[in-house]
Protein backbone atom coordinates (compact mmCIF):
# COMPACT_ATOMS: atom_id res chain seq x y z
CA UNK A 1 0.00 0.00 0.00
CA UNK A 2 1.28 3.84 -0.51
CA UNK A 3 1.05 5.58 2.12
CA UNK A 4 1.25 9.39 2.39
CA UNK A 5 1.95 11.14 5.86
CA UNK A 6 1.15 14.94 5.59
CA UNK A 7 3.18 16.47 8.92
CA UNK A 8 6.61 15.31 9.96
CA UNK A 9 6.57 15.84 13.36
CA UNK A 10 6.37 13.64 16.16
CA UNK A 11 3.52 11.91 15.60
CA UNK A 12 4.23 11.89 11.79
CA UNK A 13 7.83 10.88 12.12
CA UNK A 14 6.32 7.97 14.43
CA UNK A 15 3.51 6.83 12.23
CA UNK A 16 6.15 6.20 9.75
CA UNK A 17 7.93 4.06 11.41
CA UNK A 18 5.29 1.58 12.29
CA UNK A 19 4.75 1.39 7.90
CA UNK A 20 7.91 1.91 7.08
CA UNK A 21 8.74 -2.28 6.56
CA UNK A 22 5.45 -3.35 4.76
CA UNK A 23 4.47 -0.43 2.84
CA UNK A 24 5.58 2.72 0.77
CA UNK A 25 5.74 5.63 3.14
CA UNK A 26 5.90 9.17 1.90
CA UNK A 27 5.90 12.24 4.25
CA UNK A 28 4.90 15.59 3.38
CA UNK A 29 7.04 17.85 4.76
CA UNK A 30 6.84 22.03 4.21
CA UNK A 31 11.10 22.63 4.15
CA UNK A 32 12.71 21.06 1.09
CA UNK A 33 15.70 21.04 3.84
CA UNK A 34 13.59 18.57 6.38
CA UNK A 35 12.30 16.76 2.04
CA UNK A 36 16.05 16.19 1.55
CA UNK A 37 17.51 15.08 5.06
CA UNK A 38 14.61 12.48 4.79
CA UNK A 39 15.32 11.24 1.46
CA UNK A 40 19.10 11.10 2.84
CA UNK A 41 18.83 9.84 6.09
CA UNK A 42 15.66 7.95 6.39
CA UNK A 43 13.84 8.16 9.53
CA UNK A 44 15.10 6.82 12.96
CA UNK A 45 13.39 5.59 15.84
CA UNK A 46 14.87 5.90 19.38
CA UNK A 47 13.28 3.46 22.25
CA UNK A 48 14.64 2.87 25.50
CA UNK A 49 16.54 -0.16 24.03
CA UNK A 50 17.04 0.59 20.23
CA UNK A 51 17.85 2.52 17.49
CA UNK A 52 16.38 1.74 14.35
CA UNK A 53 16.38 3.36 10.47
CA UNK A 54 12.98 3.26 8.35
CA UNK A 55 13.70 3.59 4.77
CA UNK A 56 10.66 6.67 4.00
CA UNK A 57 10.48 8.61 0.93
CA UNK A 58 9.66 12.65 1.41
CA UNK A 59 7.91 15.57 -0.67
CA UNK A 60 6.86 18.65 -0.06
CA UNK A 61 4.18 18.20 -3.08
CA UNK A 62 1.20 15.51 -3.02
CA UNK A 63 2.00 12.30 -4.52
CA UNK A 64 -0.37 9.77 -5.04
CA UNK A 65 -1.18 7.61 -2.27
CA UNK A 66 -4.08 4.85 -1.49
CA UNK A 67 -4.65 6.58 2.05
CA UNK A 68 -3.37 9.82 4.12
CA UNK A 69 -2.95 10.33 7.33
CA UNK A 70 -3.43 13.84 8.67
CA UNK A 71 -1.07 14.44 11.56
CA UNK A 72 -0.08 18.53 11.54
CA UNK A 73 -1.46 20.44 14.64
CA UNK A 74 -4.91 21.97 14.32
CA UNK A 75 -3.62 25.64 13.70
CA UNK A 76 -1.63 24.65 10.46
CA UNK A 77 -4.72 22.62 8.81
CA UNK A 78 -6.10 25.81 6.95
CA UNK A 79 -2.64 26.31 5.57
CA UNK A 80 -3.02 22.98 4.19
CA UNK A 81 -6.54 23.10 2.56
CA UNK A 82 -5.76 23.82 -0.92
CA UNK A 83 -3.60 20.70 -0.50
CA UNK A 84 -5.96 18.37 0.70
CA UNK A 85 -8.69 19.20 -1.56
CA UNK A 86 -6.51 17.35 -4.26
CA UNK A 87 -6.62 14.10 -2.43
CA UNK A 88 -9.39 12.01 -4.36
CA UNK A 89 -9.00 8.55 -2.11
CA UNK A 90 -8.90 8.62 1.78
CA UNK A 91 -7.62 11.71 4.27
CA UNK A 92 -7.43 10.51 8.38
CA UNK A 93 -7.56 12.99 10.41
CA UNK A 94 -5.68 12.43 13.80
CA UNK A 95 -5.80 15.79 15.67
CA UNK A 96 -5.58 16.58 19.23
CA UNK A 97 -8.89 18.41 20.65
CA UNK A 98 -12.25 19.32 18.78
CA UNK A 99 -11.97 21.92 16.87
CA UNK A 100 -10.66 19.37 13.54
CA UNK A 101 -13.70 17.87 13.18
CA UNK A 102 -15.89 20.87 11.14
CA UNK A 103 -12.71 20.88 9.16
CA UNK A 104 -12.90 17.74 7.98
CA UNK A 105 -16.15 17.60 6.62
CA UNK A 106 -15.71 20.28 4.21
CA UNK A 107 -13.50 17.55 1.80
CA UNK A 108 -15.14 15.34 -0.84
CA UNK A 109 -13.45 12.21 -0.85
CA UNK A 110 -13.51 9.78 2.17
CA UNK A 111 -12.84 11.42 5.26
CA UNK A 112 -12.14 9.02 8.40
CA UNK A 113 -11.73 11.52 12.18
CA UNK A 114 -9.51 8.89 14.43
CA UNK A 115 -7.24 9.36 17.55
CA UNK A 116 -3.43 8.12 18.87
CA UNK A 117 -2.67 7.61 22.17
CA UNK A 118 0.98 6.86 21.73
CA UNK A 119 3.77 8.91 23.11
CA UNK A 120 6.28 10.75 20.97
CA UNK A 121 9.18 13.52 21.09
CA UNK A 122 10.60 14.78 18.02
CA UNK A 123 14.45 14.87 18.46
CA UNK A 124 15.36 16.59 15.13
CA UNK A 125 14.03 16.52 11.25
CA UNK A 126 14.38 12.47 10.97
CA UNK A 127 14.62 11.20 14.44
CA UNK A 128 12.04 10.55 17.12
CA UNK A 129 11.54 9.01 20.25
CA UNK A 130 9.05 6.81 21.15
CA UNK A 131 7.53 7.29 24.39
CA UNK A 132 5.21 5.10 25.03
CA UNK A 133 3.03 1.99 22.82
CA UNK A 134 -0.21 2.81 22.09
CA UNK A 135 -3.52 2.54 19.55
CA UNK A 136 -5.27 4.10 16.79
CA UNK A 137 -9.02 4.43 17.07
CA UNK A 138 -11.68 5.07 14.36
CA UNK A 139 -14.72 3.87 12.86
CA UNK A 140 -14.38 2.75 9.09
CA UNK A 141 -15.83 0.05 7.35
CA UNK A 142 -15.00 -3.33 7.78
CA UNK A 143 -13.50 -3.91 4.39
CA UNK A 144 -11.63 -0.53 4.38
CA UNK A 145 -8.25 -1.02 3.69
CA UNK A 146 -7.04 0.56 6.94
CA UNK A 147 -7.25 -1.99 8.64
CA UNK A 148 -4.61 -3.71 6.42
CA UNK A 149 -2.55 -1.25 8.55
CA UNK A 150 -3.29 -2.66 11.71
CA UNK A 151 -0.31 -4.13 13.90
CA UNK A 152 0.79 -5.28 16.76
CA UNK A 153 3.50 -2.54 16.90
CA UNK A 154 0.01 -0.02 16.33
CA UNK A 155 -2.86 -1.60 16.98
CA UNK A 156 -5.65 -0.13 15.16
CA UNK A 157 -9.30 -0.60 17.30
CA UNK A 158 -12.74 -0.07 15.65
CA UNK A 159 -15.40 2.94 17.64
CA UNK A 160 -19.23 2.88 16.92
CA UNK A 161 -19.03 6.67 17.77
CA UNK A 162 -15.74 8.44 17.15
CA UNK A 163 -17.23 11.99 18.77
CA UNK A 164 -16.79 10.11 21.91
CA UNK A 165 -13.05 8.66 21.26
CA UNK A 166 -12.56 12.66 20.65
CA UNK A 167 -14.12 13.91 23.61
CA UNK A 168 -12.53 11.19 25.94
CA UNK A 169 -8.90 12.20 24.70
CA UNK A 170 -9.97 15.93 24.56
CA UNK A 171 -10.97 15.68 27.93
CA UNK A 172 -7.75 13.83 29.33
CA UNK A 173 -5.63 16.56 27.41
CA UNK A 174 -7.80 19.29 28.75
CA UNK A 175 -6.80 17.60 32.63
CA UNK A 176 -3.41 16.88 31.94
CA UNK A 177 -1.57 19.26 29.03
CA UNK A 178 -2.39 22.50 30.29
CA UNK A 179 -1.07 21.95 34.10
CA UNK A 180 1.68 19.70 33.08
CA UNK A 181 2.46 23.40 30.63
CA UNK A 182 1.84 25.88 33.50
CA UNK A 183 3.43 23.88 36.29
CA UNK A 184 6.51 23.29 33.61
CA UNK A 185 5.93 19.40 35.11
CA UNK A 186 6.29 15.62 33.46
CA UNK A 187 3.32 13.89 33.65
CA UNK A 188 4.00 11.83 36.80
CA UNK A 189 4.11 14.84 39.05
CA UNK A 190 0.60 15.51 38.47
CA UNK A 191 -0.19 12.75 41.34
CA UNK A 192 3.57 12.66 43.37
CA UNK A 193 2.63 16.64 44.08
CA UNK A 194 0.28 17.43 46.45
CA UNK A 195 -0.59 20.49 44.96
CA UNK A 196 -0.35 19.68 41.49
CA UNK A 197 -3.00 16.75 42.23
CA UNK A 198 -5.31 19.19 43.98
CA UNK A 199 -5.81 21.00 40.59
CA UNK A 200 -6.56 17.85 38.62
CA UNK A 201 -9.05 16.83 40.93
CA UNK A 202 -10.93 20.12 41.15
CA UNK A 203 -10.50 20.25 36.89
CA UNK A 204 -12.04 16.72 36.58
CA UNK A 205 -14.88 17.56 38.93
CA UNK A 206 -15.41 21.37 37.04
CA UNK A 207 -15.36 18.72 33.79
CA UNK A 208 -18.13 16.54 35.05
CA UNK A 209 -19.98 18.83 36.30
CA UNK A 210 -20.14 20.38 33.33
CA UNK A 211 -20.65 17.73 30.97
CA UNK A 212 -22.30 14.92 33.41
CA UNK A 213 -22.93 13.36 30.12
CA UNK A 214 -19.29 12.60 29.72
CA UNK A 215 -18.78 10.97 33.18
CA UNK A 216 -18.77 7.37 31.64
CA UNK A 217 -15.69 8.49 29.03
CA UNK A 218 -13.32 9.47 31.92
CA UNK A 219 -13.09 8.61 35.32
CA UNK A 220 -10.69 10.00 37.81
CA UNK A 221 -8.71 6.79 37.71
CA UNK A 222 -8.26 6.87 34.30
CA UNK A 223 -6.68 10.08 34.68
CA UNK A 224 -4.30 9.05 37.70
CA UNK A 225 -3.91 5.72 35.99
CA UNK A 226 -2.32 7.54 32.67
CA UNK A 227 -0.73 9.90 34.53
CA UNK A 228 1.23 6.76 36.45
CA UNK A 229 1.71 5.04 32.88
CA UNK A 230 3.42 8.44 31.31
CA UNK A 231 5.28 9.63 34.34
CA UNK A 232 8.13 10.53 32.96
CA UNK A 233 6.74 11.88 29.76
CA UNK A 234 6.43 15.48 28.72
CA UNK A 235 3.08 16.29 27.32
CA UNK A 236 2.88 17.83 23.82
CA UNK A 237 1.86 21.08 25.70
CA UNK A 238 4.60 21.52 27.96
CA UNK A 239 7.10 20.53 25.14
CA UNK A 240 5.95 23.25 22.80
CA UNK A 241 6.30 25.49 25.83
CA UNK A 242 9.63 24.11 26.86
CA UNK A 243 10.32 24.97 22.76
CA UNK A 244 8.65 27.94 22.54
CA UNK A 245 6.47 26.96 19.39
CA UNK A 246 2.79 27.90 19.37
CA UNK A 247 0.74 24.98 21.71
CA UNK A 248 -2.69 23.58 20.80
CA UNK A 249 -4.28 25.30 24.07
CA UNK A 250 -6.86 26.87 21.53
CA UNK A 251 -7.95 24.15 20.07
CA UNK A 252 -7.67 21.32 23.58
CA UNK A 253 -8.71 23.88 26.29
CA UNK A 254 -10.10 26.24 24.18
CA UNK A 255 -12.61 24.09 22.66
CA UNK A 256 -14.02 22.45 25.81
CA UNK A 257 -14.31 25.59 27.84
CA UNK A 258 -16.62 27.03 24.37
CA UNK A 259 -18.21 23.52 24.41
CA UNK A 260 -19.41 24.82 27.84
CA UNK A 261 -19.94 28.01 27.40
CA UNK A 262 -23.00 26.28 24.72
CA UNK A 263 -24.18 24.54 27.73
CA UNK A 264 -24.24 28.03 30.21
CA UNK A 265 -21.43 26.06 32.55
CA UNK A 266 -18.03 27.51 33.36
CA UNK A 267 -15.05 25.83 34.07
CA UNK A 268 -13.65 28.29 36.46
CA UNK A 269 -10.13 26.07 37.04
CA UNK A 270 -9.29 25.21 34.13
CA UNK A 271 -10.40 28.81 32.49
CA UNK A 272 -7.57 30.33 34.79
CA UNK A 273 -5.25 27.81 33.34
CA UNK A 274 -6.18 29.04 29.82
CA UNK A 275 -5.65 32.64 30.38
CA UNK A 276 -2.62 31.85 32.16
CA UNK A 277 -0.84 30.13 29.23
CA UNK A 278 -2.04 32.36 26.53
CA UNK A 279 -0.80 35.50 28.55
CA UNK A 280 2.49 33.81 28.58
CA UNK A 281 2.34 32.82 24.57
CA UNK A 282 1.50 36.53 24.25
CA UNK A 283 4.41 37.20 26.07
CA UNK A 284 6.91 35.31 23.83
CA UNK A 285 5.16 36.69 20.10
CA UNK A 286 5.99 40.02 21.74
CA UNK A 287 9.64 39.23 22.66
Amino acid sequence: MKIAIIGAGAIGKLLATYYAQQHEVIMVVRREEQARAIMNNGITKLTPTQCVNYLVQATTTLPKADIYFVTVKFYHLMALQPLLQQVTTTLVFLQNGLAHQSFAQQFSCEVLVGTLTVGAETKNDTTVYERGAGTMKLSAPQQHIIWQLTSEALPISYVADVNEVLWQKAMLNSLINPLTALLDLPNGELITNTHAFHLLKTIYEELITAFPDKKHLVGFEDVVQLCHNTAMNTSSMRADFLARRPSELSTIVGAILQEALNQQQVLPTLHTLYYALLAIEERRASE
